[in-house]
């Protein structure tokens, strides 16, 4: 199966890939024929073609890693091929994303001293640095102490400013939590529960039998069933930039995916959606109710939805590999023309690694909601995401437990991971402007070296 894809790839894409898709992959209306036929046509034009190094065998989910040699820059990539679960011999699902190499250094995973914490950050990112695979800051903290911190790569290439520990950077997704936050101080106000049905909230919403089967939790925990195909920006809007709501109707045009609750697709859409619920509830502007109930009370200085335009100060522009390069065989280009709308409720905004470890830190201690709304949301709800609450992503490890988000995707120009250890206060924030995974590659070693220290005072790891 991999040899005749590389060899439809090699061919030029057309009939040949079609054939390939119509015999080998499993087609679903999230990831139909278009999907396949458009993501390995980019590589067929790009590449300049590949030479099959090695499969690794499949993984825990199933994938099955293809490692190739391209043509343009002879560079190792690889891609990913999900097996069926049900066991037919097709391929049910892709990955494609520029993997960094491997860390070689020495990681920290048993309690340390701060020097050697220090130093771990500084060799991880110039590790990344020294392969082009990593443009950023990463800060690991003690309950929002910073102990170690490094930068590298450059905020503005074509004005030669680097990266400093306090650039601002477009973090993505992970303003899923900004969002799980406002809606929960709603619900702790006793304006909202989280099984309150969209229809008692927003009695116009264009697809009434959708939002009277949908609820709160659905939407916080991508179970709702609202979930669009991605479709790479090509043109602004005309919505209002100062309001969410304005993109109800483009999102109850498609019907839902699946039945509210009974199985799990991330949604970006559904986000979009609270956001509107939160300006029905409030009356104001979601901008106005995060600025308020989240950044001010987290003392988030330096973290805010920029509109589209130039870049405020001191702020990182992007650099992505081209909507063409998914394998990222060519130079990386600016991702400003990426960039055309303003951020809102499902990601978006900019900020820096101190503020980000100064929200986790202002939500692990129960200043932004309540201790026990902080385990609402680190609950999961029936057939949720993997390792996620509402709006948070939870990693057990051992018996702690890692919470917080990451953002940014390949061929963006963002990618953005920060978590704090539930338990002790220990967190980190690493913040990029390449395409993603690059900022979560260093990340995993600040994450393993977090979750091993004890808490500020204690002797052991306990």
């Amino acid at each position: 199966m991999v040899d005749a894809l590389i060899a439809a790839i090699n061919a030029g894409g057309g009939e040949a890939l079609e054939s390939w898709i119509q015999t080998h992959a499993i087609l679903k209306p999230t990831k139909g024929a278009d999907s396949w036929r458009d993501w390995f046509g980019r590589i067929s034009r790009t590449s300049g073609g590949l030479v099959l190094e090695r499969i690794d065998p499949p993984t825990a989910s199933r994938e099955l890693r293809v490692w190739v040699k391209t043509g343009n820059g002879d560079k190792l990539r690889r891609f990913g091929l999900f097996a069926d679960p049900a066991g037919s011999d097709r391929a049910d699902d892709f990955v494609i994303a520029v993997w960094p190499t491997a860390y070689t250094g020495t990681l920290v995973r048993q309690p340390a001293d701060e020097a050697v914490l220090a130093a771990l950050v500084t060799d991880r990112v110039a590790f990344g640095a020294g392969l082009d695979e990593f443009s950023g800051a990463a800060l690991l903290a003690d309950r929002g102490r910073p102990v170690g911190d490094a930068v590298a790569g450059m905020a503005d290439v074509g004005r030669s400013i680097p990266n400093a520990a306090t650039t601002r950077f477009h973090i993505g997704s992970m303003g899923k939590m900004f969002t799980a936050v406002a809606i929960a101080r709603l619900v702790e106000d006793g304006r909202l529960r989280f099984e309150s049905r969209l229809i008692d909230v927003l009695p116009d919403y264009p697809d009434r039998a959708a939002a009277e089967a949908i609820t709160i939790a659905h939407l916080l925990s991508h179970t709702s069933g609202i979930s669009l195909p991605y479709v790479e920006p090509t043109a602004s809007t005309d919505r209002d930039p100062d309001r969410v709501s304005d993109a109800l109707a483009d999102i109850a045009a498609s019907p839902l995916a699946f039945a509210p609750g009974s199985q799990s697709r991330y949604s970006n859409e559904g986000y979009t959606v609270l956001g509107a619920v939160i300006e029905a509830v409030t009356g104001q502007s979601y901008y106005d109710v995060i600025q308020r109930e989240v950044f001010d009370r987290a003392d988030m200085a330096d973290t805010a939805f920029d509109r589209p335009g130039p870049l405020a100060a001191n702020t990182a522009q992007g650099y992505r590999y081209g909507a063409d390069d998914a394998l990222g065989v060519l130079p990386r280009e600016s991702n400003a023309p990426f960039l055309l709308d303003r951020g809102g409720p499902s990601g978006g905004a900019y900020s820096t690694t101190r503020d980000m470890t100064r929200f986790l830190n202002a939500f692990r201690e129960g200043r932004l909601v309540s201790p026990a709304m902080v385990e609402a949301l680190l609950t999961a709800e029936p057939n949720g995401q993997n390792r996620y609450g509402k709006g948070f992503t939870i990693i057990p490890v051992g018996e702690r437990r890692m919470v917080g988000h990451s953002g940014g995707g390949p061929n963006s120009g963002i990618n953005a991971d920060a978590m704090i250890v539930r338990e002790t206060g220990w967190s980190y924030a690493v913040l990029g402007n390449y395409d993603a995974p690059a900022a979560q590659a260093v990340a995993g070693a600040l994450l393993a070296a977090a979750v091993a220290q004890p808490p500020s005072g204690a002797a052991d790891g306990s």
